[in-house]
Formats: C-alpha cells, structure tokens, sequence
C-alpha cells in the first residue's frame, strides 16, 4: 500500500484543481532543452500561428500534477495515457487543468488510480482530454489472489 497515497482514501469521484497555467517561452525552452525535442513548433511559429505547446508537455506532466494537489505524487510511476486533442494549445495562452478520480483499481497485487484530466482555455472551451493511469507505488498488497 502506498504511504503517500492511500488507497483507501481515494474515492471516485474526487475532484482535483482546478490550477491555472501558462505555458510559457521558458518553459517550452526548457522543454525542448530536456527532452532533446528542437521542433520549431514549440520555440518559433506553427501552421497554428505562433508556437504551439508540445503534446507530451500537456500529457502525464499535467497528470501528474493534478495527483499532486491533494497528494505526494513523486511515488507514483505513470502507467497508462489516453490523449484527447481538441486543438493545439498556443505558447503564453492561459489555460487551467481540472481533474476527477474516475476509477481505481488492484491489479497483480499493486494499486492504481486513474485520473480525467481536462485542459481549457480562459473560455472554458477544452483544448486537451487525458486519462492517466497510475501506479501508486511499488509495494505489492494482500488480495485473495496473492495471499
């Protein structure tokens, strides 16, 4: 069982966030920096006008920060994504990340939770839909079928 996340306590239905962000020049700096992934895209201009936010940094990044409201999620191993793009988020645009507990789960005698995370502009309007699935620890737990 995880000490940082307990099982237990997660109900489906819990809401995470809403937190605002931008994603900034610097960030998309640092970003292609870390990842080794240049695109102009990211840093100059897109077919969508300006730069535009890379998938991956939309995807578990943002996942796991919404686990991290409410919980220590540097224990957690991502496991599973399901990506929703409605359109290309624009470099500086404001935006905010909500997120619900839409399912947890025993597998193999390890505990998972799985988070709906929704991406939108200052409008309201989605720009990005992801499920995660994540691992909550590495600690096997007692179930009937590993005891």
């Amino acid at each position: 069982m995880s000490k940082d996340i307990p099982f237990n306590e997660l109900k489906v239905g819990m809401k995470f966030g809403p937190v605002p962000f931008v994603a900034d020049e610097k960030a998309m700096q640092n970003y292609t920096k870390e990842m080794q992934d240049a695109n102009p895209w990211y840093l100059e201009k897109s077919p969508f006008g300006g730069p535009v936010v890379p998938p991956l940094f939309q995807g578990t990044l943002l996942g796991l920060r919404m686990i991290g409201t409410k919980f220590d999620s540097h224990t957690t191993v991502p496991a599973k994504l399901i990506q929703k793009n409605s359109r290309p988020a624009r470099v500086g645009e404001k935006m905010t990340l909500s997120g619900t507990l839409i399912d947890k789960y025993i597998k193999r005698g390890m505990e998972y939770a799985v988070i709906e995370s929704i991406i939108a502009d200052e409008n309201g309007q989605e720009i990005r839909r992801v499920t995660d699935h994540f691992l909550l620890s590495l600690e096997h737990v007692a179930t009937p079928d590993t005891k």
